[in-house]
C-alpha cells in the first residue's frame, strides 16, 4: 500500500470516444476526492469537466463522466488524493478501468507511467432526414439542396457529393452525399436524382418547300432542322437517296431524333419533271403547251424541219402532218 498526499494521477487519451464511466481501485480512503478531465496530458490543461466522490473505506471507485467529454486531441483524467486517499499502484485490474462497449476495461496505471488508451463513442455524423427525397426534373437539373447531418464533435455538418452540378444525363443518377466530421468520422446517404425527356423535337419549319427539276436529277438539299426541349438544334436525317432522278414527285421522310428516344417526322416532295409535249390545235394553228422552251415543228412524213417554224406556234398552210420538237434544258 502507498499513502500518497496531494498526488495527481493521470492518464491520457487521443482518439475520439465516449467514456461514460472510470473506476479505480482505493485500499483506504476517507473523505472527498475530485476527478477531472482536462486537455492535454497534464493538470495544467483546460478542464472539460470535474467531478467529486466521497471514498471510505476500500474497493471499487465509480465514477461518472458525462458523454460531452472527448472529440479530439489529447485528453487526461486527474484523480487528486488530497484527503489520504489511499490507492493500490499494483492491484491485480491495472489500478483504473474505463467503461465502455458494456464493459469495464483496464485505461491506466495509477503509477506515475503515462499509458495511452483509446476511448470510444457513437461519433459518427447523424444525416438530419432519414432518407433523401427523389429529385426529378426534365432535361436539367441545376440546383440542388445540400442535405446536412449532426455531428457529436462538430455539429452541424453539411453533405458533400460525388456528382457534379448540374445533372443532365437521362435516367437515374444516384448521388452519394458525405458528412465528415473532420475528426475521421464519417457518415454516407444515398439520394435518386431522375432525369427526363419525354418531348419529341418540333420542326424549325412548319413546311418544306417542294424540290424540283426539269429534265434534270435533283441534288440533296440542305437537310431541314428541328429543336429539341433537351438537346437543342436536330438536323434531319433520311433514308432517300440524293440525287432524284425518277420522273414524277417522290416523297422524302424526314427524322428528327433526340437520342431519349423521341422522334419526330416532316415530309418534303421532290418532283422531276420532263418536257410537256402536247399539242393545241385552233383551226389551222398549231401551239405547243410548253410556254417557255425552243420548238423545232417537223413534217411528220418526212421528219424533216419545216423552214423558219422555230416558235411555239405553227401555221398549217399545206395539208399534211405535222409535229413539234420541244427542248427545255437538257431534254427534249
Amino acid at each position: 500500500m502507498v499513502r500518497r498526499d496531494s498526488q495527481y494521477r493521470r492518464t491520457v487519451f487521443s482518439q475520439p470516444g465516449a467514456i461514460t464511466e472510470i473506476r479505480f481501485y482505493a485500499l483506504a480512503a476517507d473523505g472527498i476526492t475530485t476527478v477531472e478531465l482536462r486537455e492535454g496530458q497534464n493538470i495544467a490543461g483546460a478542464l472539460l469537466y470535474s467531478t467529486t466522490v466521497n471514498i471510505t473505506g476500500s474497493g471499487w471507485v465509480t465514477v461518472p463522466v458525462p458523454s460531452v467529454a472527448v472529440c479530439y486531441g489529447t485528453h487526461c483524467f486527474t484523480i487528486s488524493d488530497c484527503n489520504w486517499v489511499a490507492i493500490n499502484d499494483a492491484n491485480p485490474y491495472g489500478g483504473g478501468q474505463a467503461y465502455k462497449d458494456g464493459a469495464w476495461a483496464p485505461f491506466f496505471d495509477l503509477a506515475f507511467e503515462v499509458d495511452e488508451i483509446v476511448a470510444i463513442g457513437p461519433f459518427t455524423p447523424v444525416p438530419d432526414a432519414a432518407s433523401l427525397a427523389t429529385l426529378s426534373a426534365d432535361c436539367t437539373l441545376n440546383l440542388i439542396t445540400i442535405p446536412s447531418a449532426t455531428s457529436y464533435c462538430s455539429g452541424s455538418l453539411n453533405g458533400v457529393s460525388n456528382v457534379s452540378m448540374p445533372i443532365s444525363t437521362i435516367g437515374t443518377t444516384i448521388i452519394t452525399w458525405t458528412y465528415d466530421d473532420g475528426f475521421g468520422n464519417t457518415t454516407t446517404q444515398t439520394q435518386d436524382v431522375i432525369i427526363s425527356d419525354n418531348t419529341a423535337p418540333v420542326p424549325d419549319s412548319s413546311s418544306l418547300t417542294d424540290l424540283e427539276g426539269i429534265c434534270e436529277a435533283v441534288a440533296a438539299p440542305t437537310p431541314p432542322t428541328a429543336t429539341d426541349n433537351c438537346e437543342g438544334a436536330i438536323t434531319g436525317t433520311t433514308t432517300t437517296v440524293f440525287p432524284v432522278t425518277t420522273e414524277g414527285t417522290t416523297t422524302v421522310t424526314w427524322t428528327f431524333a433526340d437520342g431519349n428516344g423521341n422522334v419526330s417526322t416532316q415530309t418534303q416532295d421532290v418532283i422531276v419533271s420532263g418536257v410537256d409535249a402536247g399539242v393545241t390545235q385552233t383551226g389551222t394553228l398549231l401551239t405547243s403547251n410548253d410556254p417557255a422552251a425552243t420548238y423545232q415543228w417537223i413534217d411528220c412524213n418526212t421528219n424533216d424541219p419545216m423552214p423558219g417554224a422555230t416558235s411555239s406556234s405553227f401555221e398549217i398552210t399545206t395539208n399534211g402532218s405535222y409535229a413539234v420538237i420541244v427542248t427545255d434544258g437538257n431534254c427534249s
